[in-house]
């Protein structure tokens, strides 16, 4: 099954909205070689966000303050929202499961990442991509949807919401919302998620994984990618090593450098 919809998780507004991937340039080849896009290990992400994949501080605390009050003693108001102890304290249980179990899908959810932005990021160009040899795809969230229609797995598009977690709660209608909610840190990332869950992977870490943890994903880089760009710090020799790459696998896509290399209108005059 290709991409999929869910009222439950929290969907990028329009389709037409303007995706960018960046990545170092062995990804790229790696990317246009296999037409497959590389959906990482969601523990491979802990090392940059040990939040990843967990509910909130404050969604613990309120579960914890719960069960220390116990049933008996809430108010009444607050009993209403329940039907009968049973009803409380098996919602108590359920909800010390989903804590658990979305720490332990870690080995079984996987995702692929993008920037929401209509135009460039130079704090992408630099955290994500080597300085003379990056790449930029930029594409839409319909193409991304479009693209994913050749695989077998229920792949969801997500866009990722930025919380404070001492406040705020997630939405737990859908375990995968704890995998597209992070802390207001990581707001710059405006990030847009394409996941999925291996159920067939649970309790195997290794399984349906390669070396690197993660899936590959049949693609169609056709309808995936819109322009390729490279890095504003690039020379020439790698503007045409790129348009080669692309030629070889026969990817017929247009690769223009950054447009962050453009000089100032002035300058630009005055060379004239």
């Amino acid at each position: 099954m290709p991409y999929v919809e869910s009222e439950h998780i929290f969907q990028p507004s329009k389709d037409r909205t303007t995706i960018w991937r960046y990545l170092q340039f062995e990804k790229f080849v790696s990317l246009v070689a296999t037409r497959c896009l590389f959906f990482s290990s969601a523990r491979n992400h802990i090392i940059g966000d040990r939040y990843e994949g967990v509910f909130t501080d404050a969604d613990y605390m309120n579960l914890h303050s719960l069960e220390v009050i116990g049933y008996d003693a809430l108010p009444e108001k607050d009993k209403q929202l329940f039907n009968g102890k049973d009803d409380f304290d098996l919602r108590i249980r359920l909800a010390k499961e989903m804590h658990e179990v979305a720490i332990k899908l870690r080995d079984n959810v996987f995702m692929n990442c993008w920037h929401a932005s209509r135009h460039e990021s130079a704090a992408m160009w630099s955290i994500y991509a080597k300085k003379t040899q990056g790449i930029a795809i930029e594409s839409t969230i319909g193409n991304l949807k479009k693209s994913l229609n050749g695989d077998a797995k229920e792949i969801y598009i997500g866009k990722v919401v930025y919380i404070d977690y001492s406040r705020s709660e997630i939405f737990k209608s859908n375990i995968l919302n704890a995998y597209l909610h992070k802390r207001k840190f990581f707001s710059y990332e405006r990030e847009i998620r394409a996941i999925f869950m291996d159920a067939s992977t649970i309790g195997d870490k290794e399984k349906g994984m390669d070396s690197l943890g993660g899936h590959y994903i049949d693609v169609d880089l056709d309808t995936l990618i819109n322009k390729i760009y490279v890095s504003p710090n690039s020379e020439k020799w790698f503007y045409n090593l790129v348009n080669n790459v692309i030629n070889k696998y026969g990817v017929k896509k247009e690769v223009i450098f950054s447009q962050m290399v453009h000089d100032p209108l002035c300058i630009r005059m005055k060379a004239k």
